[in-house]
């Protein structure tokens, strides 16, 4: 969810204190955008909050809330 909405894109990359997300619609996101993804893979505990530390032209970099990473 972002800007109060949900969206759907894929993870292409991740560690402990972010991931790289790849927008399936191209829908327009700005950095320091608050973020709150719901994951289906285990290793992500199904829950993350973060902040959209920059975008790029097919997705953006998330950046996990203290304590929420993986």
């Amino acid at each position: 969810m972002a800007q109060g909405h949900w969206h759907k894109g894929s993870i292409r990359n991740i560690s402990d204190g972010g991931a790289y997300i790849s927008s399936m619609r191209g829908e327009r996101f700005f950095p320091s955008d608050y973020i709150f993804l719901v994951a289906r893979i285990e290793v992500m505990r199904g829950r993350v909050r973060g902040k959209i530390a920059w975008v790029g032209l097919q997705g953006m970099g998330v950046e996990f809330e203290t304590g929420e990473g993986i």
